[in-house]
């Protein structure tokens, strides 16, 4: 380093009086070298620059002076000081003669104070104020005030000298720093020299080429050459040229920037924009973060890629002062070239002060859109000469320059340059650029250079995207780089100085991946040894950076490097294996949340299991395709010898807990394929499985066969369940979830049913400590816990405290609509596929009751009754059901639980509800209403009877077919008022559809049976059953319709209907015809009504299934047909001989007191039709 205290101890060095003398006279002789205004001698310039304006006005008079009023405060202020000097002179005088000490003529002389002193005094300070236009000029007005060429006494000297440095300090350099006139002193006799044989330079150029050159270039000179400046005698005009080439890079790449560049800042935010990867660390370091940053780009490598993409920029919260906050420093990911300030942040690349991610939330959360414009426009004007395209073009013609800087020392310029150019440049420019900085190099700074030149390599490499590597990659090749390359350096020697970057003992695992990614194996074979290998791998693994470990161990693995094969020629494959598990990278690994090796290691012996019969090649021979794949083979393949390394690493515990994972999936596999399910595992035939696929599951410390003594154990050694269960919870969770599952036995095996109830009780008895998640799977199957205990009372305290407080947590979390009481009341009360015990509902019931919020439980219930027949999606048998389980389960929960179910029910359909406009939301209050208030449950609540019509008709909204049937089924038909639920287009449209099914089925194109069977259903339960069916207003023209559709279709339908549908078709026929019969209306012809049932009849008889034709009539009946009138006829024939003949038809049989519903339904309805005629 330059030491300004040495030179100054250098008796060759002039001094800065000497070097102004000097140059004073220069000037007389070349007045040109002073550059600024061209002036003609020195004495023009001299009358310049002590030339003071005096325009200014003088109106105060101070004995007898006149001054301005500047001028008057200065005078008195002076007139004081000077008083004060001579008060205190006079006083030491006094005490000096008071005590006989003599006295010098300067303590004789008084002090005194003129005009002339006050005025020579305020033209030096005034000409001293102002800064000339050059540094020439400045040092010829210091010169003629203080007169430092000429002042012979050191002392007075010494202060001028200090005077000129601070004036010339008021000059700044090119890069923005003042310059330092006092530092260049042992430049001054060389700069003189070169000042007067050149024709072609000012004293400005010279000083601040000298300035430049100590601050910039002075550290990286040879030793030879720094010797020469600190005795003054280097060749001047190499500091010229040297500090022109540093100049030229500076006005290239910074533009007259400052390093760190100002964009934002407000009350609350600053962002700034570091400009090279130098400047961003300095900016980080400045804010001395506890522990430091992980950033990457904080790497040359990294910061240049980055800038492929984006500007790296530095946000700070100013509200943030915690230095381990995420947000007290961001860097800032800003795009080029953007248009709308939206796209200006790349949000997701940007990165918090931990290194995560954010987004577009997070980041605008900290800054807003106003920030965000108003960075737009500063980075437009700022950072313009940042932008790549910019940087590209510079880079073209920076090759001259770069060799001069080269050749001055600064390879650390080379390295920020050559960096830049392998991002932005074509790679032939990026490979000119390093050859003719190579051309300009000495030996001693050759390998300097080449040392840098691998660090950028292997940065870019490291950090930069793996497919844009290529130009990186070539240059750590010897014949690449030195290609037209004059040089005393061989190959061998070339490789020495890389592969000494991966031997260093700090050295980053970026220096080897770049090596194993760039090199041909060959070039390894040749240079590395295995032992070398083995020091650099055991370097590179020692980071605690799990990323950088899996990077550089992949590499060392991969079969293209030849890594494995040096290290298996030397028998050092073993020591590898050590090497990496025991490096710090590795256990930085496996305490990596994202990775879970031991898994990896289950993946990798059930492969290889499968795979070992058919394989006879080592892998080895093929590579591997990561280092942890290196590991599972190496493990798998010599598991006693490996077994070893990891015990002595302390890391058994990582196969181990492979071969539970093996012996837990191999529990589940022999679940899964056994009928049997989890009884499975109690049979020695069902667990020893000599299967190709059970043959997997062979583990490292633990055999195939220790997994099967185990799991024939497992279900019945308390012992054993809570060994295998104490290294992995989740076997136990799986095992109580597979004993809750019900098994399908053969009727030969129903006793097995009690065996997986014993299994259960087993689990849930041993003195394992449930989880959370196993108390959840407990709440979610309590139908299976009942299946176990069948009495709340028999369930064990703790386990059932446990299941409460499950429920409860569910409650608080989520109120009624938690999963947990959803789940126990969807399972119990409204359960429609099963009728379940009255004992599990109670005790459901009981459960529920002990969790003691009622209100929750009563919002439960109406939620979960939304939800049942999705508007009429079950049948009148899973209404049984569901009535059954519903009923039974209200009479055993709380009745505050019931007195707030009413509540609801009355709130939600009472009198808020506006009947004439039903929002969706009422009408999904309405269908769950429906079940609340189902048939039996009146006697449990409190239903106002207004709310209960709304519930009952629907507030008369249109209802679907599946609907009205709901109602009928869940309410009662006898509740129902189907006036209110009818209108006229409702019935219309429920014949037409019917009618409409019927002929599609006869046609073979309607497959529906479920349709035909609800619309059978629902006209059964609204015109045969119902006592009010007669006074609906039902079209006769849509019951003719009907009724013959049937009868021409009935063959059909009674394919498709069983044998209770069969009988339900024949009562609506006989229904209709009776209310065909009925409805008839004036007008119509009764030859024409009779026309409908005669084709019933026709078809009847035709068809041996029917009812009429199995039907036996009574006396009565044969008596009312043989007097029906012989003369009535119609335009179709007597209709008379028509039914005659018909009845004649039917086999004789004497009457009978035991007829059927269906024989007195149809002699009703023949009654009916007589009475008609007769008429």
């Amino acid at each position: 380093m330059y030491s300004l205290k040495k030179v100054l101890l250098t008796e060759e060095i002039i001094s800065q009086r000497s070097f102004v003398s000097r140059l004073i006279d220069l000037i007389k002789k070349k007045p040109k070298i002073i550059g600024a205004m061209s002036f003609g001698s020195y004495e023009q310039a001299l009358e310049f620059v002590t030339d003071i304006d005096e325009d200014e006005e003088k109106n105060v008079e101070i004995d007898g002076l006149k001054l301005t009023s500047e001028e008057a405060i200065a005078y008195e202020e002076m007139k004081k000081e000077f008083k004060e000097k001579e008060d205190k002179s006079l006083k030491t005088l006094t005490i000096k003669k008071s005590k006989g000490i003599k006295t010098t003529e300067r303590d004789e002389t008084p002090i005194s104070f003129n005009a002339g002193i006050f005025f020579k005094r305020s033209k030096e300070e005034k000409l001293l104020s102002f800064q000339e236009r050059s540094i020439c000029l400045e040092i010829i007005k210091v010169d003629s005030i203080l007169g430092l060429s000429s002042i012979k006494d050191k002392k007075s000297a010494s202060k001028a000298e200090a005077v000129m440095t601070k004036q010339i300090s008021k000059f700044l350099n090119i890069d923005g720093t003042p310059i330092n006139f006092k530092a260049i002193m042992p430049l001054y006799d060389k700069m003189l020299e070169y000042i007067e044989k050149s024709s072609d330079v000012t004293v400005d150029s010279c000083i601040k080429a000298a300035d430049l050159y100590v601050k910039e270039l002075y550290a990286t000179a040879t030793p030879s050459e720094r010797q020469e400046i600190d005795g003054g005698n280097f060749d001047f005009s190499l500091v010229f040229s040297r500090s022109n080439y540093f100049a030229k890079y500076s006005e290239t790449f910074s533009n007259d920037s400052s390093p760190v560049i100002d964009l934002y800042e407000d009350e609350d935010v600053k962002i700034v924009y570091p400009t090279s990867v130098e400047a961003f660390n300095k900016e980080i370091s400045s804010n001395k973060i506890e522990g430091g940053l992980s950033w990457c780009t904080q790497n040359i490598g990294s910061w240049q890629s980055h800038h492929k993409k984006h500007f790296v920029a530095i946000l700070y919260d100013k509200s943030i002062i915690d230095d381990s906050d995420p947000n007290f420093i961001i860097s800032l990911k800003i795009k080029y070239h953007v248009d709308d300030p939206y796209d200006l942040i790349d949000y997701e690349a940007t990165c918090d002060r931990n290194n995560h991610h954010m987004d577009a939330a997070s980041v605008t959360s900290i800054i807003d859109e106003d920030v965000v414009e108003s960075l737009m426009s500063s980075v437009g004007k700022k950072l313009k000469y940042f932008v790549p395209g910019y940087v590209r073009k510079n880079l073209k013609g920076i090759s001259e320059t770069l060799s001069g800087l080269v050749r001055s020392g600064r390879i650390d310029i080379a390295k920020e340059i050559i960096s830049k150019s392998i991002n932005f440049s074509k790679q032939t420019e990026t490979a000119d650029l390093i050859r003719a900085c190579l051309s300009n190099t000495s030996d001693e700074s050759e390998r300097l250079l080449l040392k840098v030149i691998f660090e950028i390599a292997s940065d870019s490499i490291f950090y930069g995207e793996y497919f844009n590597s290529d130009m990186s990659k070539k240059i750590l090749n010897y014949d690449f780089i030195y290609e037209d390359v004059v040089t005393n350096l061989n190959s061998a020697e070339f490789y020495n100085i890389l592969f000494s970057l991966i031997q260093d003992p700090r050295a980053h695992p970026k220096y080897l991946i770049a090596i194993l990614r760039s090199l041909d194996k060959e070039i390894l074979k040749r240079f590395l040894s295995a032992e070398e290998i083995i020091n650099a791998c055991k370097i590179a693994f020692n980071t605690n950076n799990a990323n950088s470990f899996e990077l550089v161990g992949n590499e060392t693995v991969y079969s293209r490097n030849g890594i494995l094969d040096i290290l298996s020629n030397e028998n050092k494959t073993k020591e590898f294996f050590d090497i990496v598990v025991s490096s710090r990278g590795f256990k930085s690994r496996l305490n990596n949340e994202g990775t879970i090796f031991h898994k990896i290691l289950v993946k990798e012996i059930k492969d290889t299991r499968k795979n070992e019969e058919s394989s006879q090649t080592s892998v080895i021979d093929f590579g591997f395709g990561s280092i942890d794949h290196f590991l599972c083979v190496m493990i798998i393949k010599n598991k006693e010898s490996y077994l070893e390394i990891l015990e002595k690493n302390n890391l058994l515990d990582i196969v181990i807990k492979a071969d539970q994972i093996l012996m837990k999936e191999y529990i589940e596999f022999s679940i899964q394929n056994s009928s049997k399910g989890i009884l499975s595992l109690l049979d020695e035939n069902e667990v020893r499985s000599d299967s190709a696929y059970a043959k997997q599951f062979d583990g490292i410390v633990s055999s195939k066969e220790d997994f099967e003594n185990t799991m024939l154990k497992i279900l019945k050694d308390k012992e054993v369940l809570e060994e295998a269960c104490s290294r992995d919870d989740s076997l136990y969770e799986i095992l109580l979830n597979k004993s809750f599952k019900t098994i399908k036995f053969s009727e030969s095996d129903a006793s097995l049913e009690d065996v997986r109830l014993d299994v259960v009780k087993f689990l849930l008895e041993s003195n394992i400590e449930m989880s959370n998640d196993v108390i959840s799977i407990c709440t979610g199957g309590f139908d299976k816990i009942y299946g176990v205990y069948k009495d709340i009372e028999n369930i064990p305290t703790d386990f059932l405290n446990r299941i409460v407080e499950n429920v409860k947590e569910g409650i608080r979390q989520l109120g009624g609509s938690h999963w947990t009481l959803s789940n126990l009341i969807k399972k119990s009360c409204f359960y429609s596929l099963e009728k379940r015990e009255v004992n599990f509902l109670k005790m459901t019931a009981k459960l529920i009751n002990l969790v003691d919020s009622e209100n929750e439980v009563a919002d439960a219930l109406f939620n979960n009754a939304d939800n049942v027949g999705n508007w009429g999606g079950i049948n009148k048998k899973e209404v049984e059901v569901l009535k059954h389980n519903y009923v039974n389960f209200l009479l055993f929960i709380s009745s505050q639980t019931k007195s707030y179910l009413s509540e609801i029910v009355n709130k939600k359909c009472g009198k808020l509800l506006n009947v004439a406009d039903l929002n969706r939301l009422d009408i999904d209050n309405l269908k769950a209403a429906r079940i609340i208030v189902m048939n039996g449950t009146k006697r449990f609540l409190n239903i106002e009877q207004e709310v209960y019509d709304n519930i009952v008709n629907n507030t008369k909204r249109p209802m679907t077919k599946k609907e009205i049937l709901l109602n009928l089924n869940i309410l009662g038909s006898e509740n129902v008022n189907l006036a209110k639920s009818f209108n006229k287009n409702k019935v219309k449209d429920i014949f037409d559809n019917y009618t409409k099914d019927i002929k599609l089925a006869n046609s073979g194109r309607f497959n529906n049976t479920s349709g035909l069977q609800q619309a059978l259903e629902l006209c059964i339960k609204g015109f045969v059953n119902l006592p009010n069916c007669k006074n609906m207003n039902v079209n006769r023209f849509y019951t003719r319709e009907l009724i013959e559709a049937i009868s021409e279709n009935y063959q059909v339908l009674a394919t498709n209907y069983d044998s209770k549908e069969q009988e339900n078709l024949d009562k609506l026929i006989v229904a209709l015809i009776e209310n065909y019969i009925n409805f008839n209306r004036e007008g119509e012809d009764v030859g024409d009504a009779f026309m409908s049932i005669r084709s019933i009849l026709e078809r009847a008889n035709k068809n041996s299934s029917h009812i009429f034709h199995s039907q036996k009539f009574s006396p009565t009946v044969e008596n009312a047909i043989e007097n029906i009138p012989k003369d009535i006829s119609g335009s179709s024939g007597n209709y008379y001989q028509e039914i005659s003949k018909l009845f004649n038809t039917q086999d004789e049989a004497p009457a009978r007191d035991n007829t059927t519903d269906a024989e007195v339904q149809t002699e009703v309805a023949l009654r009916s039709y007589i009475r008609m005629l007769l008429s």
